[in-house]
């Protein structure tokens, strides 16, 4: 009786490992085979032409079979749970992570975080019915070593792809060129001026209440252009990661844990999507928020103060994300003293710097609201009154269909952790997400692609933490795990592609191109004031009178024009058939450059 259940077990065992061993083969095959059919096919994984390209079938299969046939064998030589959990992984996750970079569907990257859940389900049953404590292998050191290598990685893609935008002429004049030409000013006039941004010489402070730039100002003056600037908003998303493993560390995490916490704010495609338009203040909100976190938890007076002022140097409407933050700390950790003045200091500040740029400034972009503030209350008030009054008109404005695949995007890379049941007060860390992202219907709000996530993103990711948390007997490693597991997916979904830029740049026929743009721009001088068409801003900024062509009737010294493409607002024989212009430059499919004759 017992050789007969003896028997039974080793033949359902045999026939797992044969199943096993045949859905890992034909993964590791079909990931080979997407690799080589791309250089035919564009997308391999969305046409069918990338069939005609594969292998015959009988080949195919046998290939499948014969590799199967050797995983099947060293399951059974090794006959060891951690070897099948390991197989299974790296045969099935790369197959995974190729199919969302090819694809970049947010359904099916979905779906494929769903199925990849199932294997990590999986590989984690193996390991512990192997009785092994992976994480034992994790010390602290190491830990360090993987999450400064992942903030490297992190900074040379994020970094790297904006720095080829620039190299492409591909940054637009909002905003990569006016804060280029901002910090310009900032170096030899020692102003925030800006004459590309409101079309007149006119301070960012007006517009936006931002110190905080002046940090950067130091790395600008070694390395001056706008190219430092996009590698210094990799650089100082990364720093947030600083705070996050100090929180972390609060919560007693274990090594492999920090470091996975680590790789989910890296891999988290807000991050570093947040910076596919070039440099902005919002980029400071991350490292920012979690420090105002850590202190609170820290329940340090002087790490409080600092931090606050800290995330209200970034931004007018940055004391929000503040005020939310206050509001959790009272009602979650009865911070009821500390909570209650920086809650209030951030309300007075957003009123203050409000009041400021409406009376002496540009005035603020409240029109981005317009969907929920009512005709007759014209102003940031009038968001109140409309919650108050209709707050299920306010709903449908934020749970509807064009934001879906936004809602995603921010919440599966997280497994909709911030929204798991749990402590009601986590609730209140999702206001900033309805408030700046799902309320209005500006539609750059609810796109990953601007900077207007970043902060409402760092609170959903302390959210996910603290709900980890507080679920008991949580398993901490495996949620994390899972979290990083399907950031990766949705990085490569929504990130892979940005390689577009460095691609772009190395082909032989658009180096032609570059090189005579490059030559027609260096015919200005620096001292000339120039209007140029929005691509060229960037590379024109360092001087003291710049205009975008689209915003102003000036008729500056220069007119510089960019005639890639169309099309243009603008026609290139306006300049070319008048006699009160000189043509200093003109490639007809490239760039044209003239001077305006006295």
């Amino acid at each position: 009786m017992i050789i007969s259940n003896n028997k039974k077990f080793n033949l359902k065992a045999n026939i797992q490992h044969c199943v096993i061993s045949l859905i890992m083969a034909w993964c590791c095959v079909c990931f080979v085979q997407t690799i080589v059919t791309s250089k035919q096919v564009d997308n391999p994984i969305g046409s069918l032409l990338s069939v005609s390209y594969s292998l015959n079938t009988l080949v195919f299969i046998g290939i499948v079979f014969i590799v199967a046939a050797s995983f099947l064998a060293l399951l059974i030589v090794t006959n060891s749970k951690i070897m099948e959990a390991a197989l299974v992984f790296i045969t099935t996750f790369p197959y995974a992570v190729v199919c969302a970079a090819f694809q970049k569907e947010i359904i099916f990257c979905l779906f494929l975080v769903i199925f990849m859940l199932y294997e990590l389900s999986y590989v984690f049953r193996c390991i512990m019915e192997a009785q092994k404590n992976i994480g034992r292998y994790f010390n602290k050191k190491l830990a360090m070593i993987v999450i400064i290598i992942l903030a490297i990685a992190f900074v040379l893609f994020t970094g790297g792809f904006t720095v080829y935008r620039y190299l492409t002429y591909s940054v637009p004049n909002f905003d990569g060129g006016l804060f280029s030409q901002m910090f310009y000013y900032m170096k030899n006039h020692f102003t925030m001026e800006t004459t590309c941004e409101r079309d007149m010489l006119v301070s960012h402070m007006k517009i936006h209440t931002s110190p905080v730039y002046w940090l950067l100002l130091p790395f600008y003056l070694l390395y001056p252009g706008t190219a430092i600037l996009q590698v210094l908003q990799a650089i100082v998303i990364a720093l947030g990661v600083i705070p996050l493993v100090l929180i972390g560390k609060n919560h007693h995490m274990k090594p492999i844990q920090l470091t996975l916490l680590s790789a989910v704010y890296f891999f988290y495609p807000v991050m570093s999507a947040g910076c596919s338009y070039d440099i902005h203040e919002n980029m400071f909100l991350p490292v920012a928020i979690l420090c105002l976190i850590l202190a609170f938890e820290k329940d340090s007076l002087w790490g409080i103060i600092i931090s606050t002022v800290f995330v209200l140097s970034i931004k007018e409407d940055a004391a929000v994300y503040a005020a939310f933050v206050a509001l959790y700390m009272i009602f979650a950790k009865k911070m009821y003293k500390k909570g209650t003045i920086v809650l209030m200091v951030s309300v007075v500040y957003f009123f203050g710097a409000v009041y400021y740029i409406n009376h002496f400034g540009m005035g603020t972009s409240s029109d981005r609201f317009n969907n929920v503030i009512a005709s007759s209350d014209g102003n940031v008030l009038g968001i109140i009154k409309t919650v108050l009054v209709n707050p299920a008109y306010v709903f449908g404005q934020m749970f509807c269909e064009k934001k879906l695949q936004y809602f995603i995007t921010v919440m599966a890379p997280l497994l909709f952790i911030p929204i798991w049941p749990g402590k009601w007060q986590k609730v209140i860390l999702l206001g900033p997400l309805f408030l700046f992202n799902l309320m209005p219907d500006y539609e750059y709000f609810s796109n990953i692609g601007f900077q207007y996530t970043f902060g409402s993103a760092t609170l959903l990711l302390y959210s996910a933490f603290i709900t980890i948390e507080d679920i008991n007997k949580s398993p901490k490693t495996k949620l994390l795990a899972m979290m990083v597991m399907s950031s990766v997916l949705f990085f490569m979904s929504t990130m892979w592609g940005k390689l577009y830029y460095m691609r772009t740049y190395n082909k032989e026929y658009n180096q032609v191109t570059y090189q005579k743009m490059d030559e027609a721009l260096a015919l200005i001088p620096d001292d000339a004031s120039v209007t140029a068409s929005t691509f060229l801003c960037a590379k024109l900024s360092s001087r003291d009178v710049l205009h975008e062509i689209y915003y102003t009737n000036k008729i500056d010294e220069y007119i510089a024009l960019d005639l890639r493409g169309a099309p243009r607002d603008y026609d290139v024989n306006d300049y070319l058939n008048n006699e009160a212009f000189e043509t200093i430059y003109y490639d007809e499919v490239c760039i044209a450059v003239f001077r305006r004759k006295n």
